[in-house]
């Protein structure tokens, strides 16, 4: 009499099939991963650049007794990496009058401040706050300032700083 024998397990191409299935959505939560790490590091870096102009703004209001005429942020966009400082007085490229650590930018976050091709600033004099915009080392005419910070491969975020009021206002 013979036997009837039933094996259980999976077949070598079962195997290969499930695998292929879990290395392709492997895949696709890494790149969705890095994504969003993107995003959220493009956005941080939008708002740290209105942190600092809305700081700068606070102590030129409240900086009668420091001595200082004026406070303000640069951004550079002909350094590698680009950044944006906080700095008083006026904006040194040595660093002689940063308040903070230059905020570096990461390599797929491009700066743009229209016209201005190397720096534009905004400062605010003390103790009437009253804006002052330059574009590549001169006094700029225009009424308003617009910086871009733009992520590669998608996504742009910009803000505009009237000179008469000295806010900055999210587009």
């Amino acid at each position: 009499m013979l036997k009837n024998h039933t094996k259980s397990g999976f077949t070598l191409v079962e195997l290969v099939v499930i695998g292929t299935i879990i290395l392709i959505l492997a895949g696709v939560a890494i790149t969705q991963g890095v994504s969003t790490q993107r995003s959220l590091r493009h956005r941080a870096a939008f708002d740290a650049a209105i942190g600092m102009i809305q700081e700068a703004r606070t102590m030129a209001q409240t900086g009668e007794d420091t001595g200082d005429t004026a406070y303000g942020v640069a951004f550079v966009a002909n350094s590698t990496p680009q950044q944006f400082v906080l700095f008083k007085n006026s904006y040194a490229a040595n660093g002689s009058n940063n308040i903070s650590t230059p905020y570096s930018l990461a390599n797929y976050l491009t700066l743009d401040m229209g016209s201005c091709l190397s720096e534009a600033t905004v400062a605010f004099s003390v103790p009437e706050a009253t804006t002052q915009l330059t574009c590549d080392g001169v006094a700029s005419s225009t009424p308003s300032m617009t910086v871009r910070l733009s992520l590669t491969g998608g996504g742009t975020r910009r803000f505009t700083i009237h000179r008469a009021t000295g806010i900055p206002q999210v587009e």
